[in-house]
Order: structure tokens, then sequence, then C-alpha cells
């Protein structure tokens, strides 16, 4: 998906590349948000679960260590509980 954000240095706007997921469980609640992802790194370690839509077997915990550019992602991915 193509998104228009707000570049933090120069603060124009830009296009990116966003992968967008749909969030249906957060911190043990059920919910209905979506989650945007564009960071490289964090996209990259999502990357293999697009295909064919096996995300959708799977619970991820995603934490975000730092901010900005230099943010880093812990991602645990975990078999999905409710089958």
């Amino acid at each position: 998906v193509e998104k228009t954000i707000r570049d933090p240095l120069t603060k124009w706007p830009k296009r990116v590349r966003a992968l967008v997921f749909r969030v249906d469980w957060e911190d043990g609640v059920p919910v209905d948000k979506q989650f945007s992802v564009i960071q490289y790194k964090l996209a990259e370690q999502l990357a293999p679960y697009l295909p064919g839509k096996i995300y959708r077997d799977y619970l991820f915990e995603i934490v975000q260590h730092g901010s900005g550019f230099t943010a880093e992602f812990e991602v645990k991915v975990l078999p999905w509980p409710r089958g």
C-alpha cells in the first residue's frame, strides 16, 4: 500500500510503501484496528509470512526499542492459539 507521510527531517510530505495488517487481538483483548509498517527492517522480518496470507496462522508479538530512524523491533512469532 502506498501512504503519504511527513518526512521527520524535511517536514515535507512523501510517498512510502507500507505493509498494512488488520489487527484483531492486542494485549489479550479483541480489537479491530490496522497496523502499518513502513520501517524496512521490520517489514523484512514480516515478509516471510505474507505469501498465501500465512500470517493469519500466527500470533506476532512486536516490541519497539527506541524511536525514529534508530528504532529496533523485536519480533516473536508463535502459532495462533485459537487454531
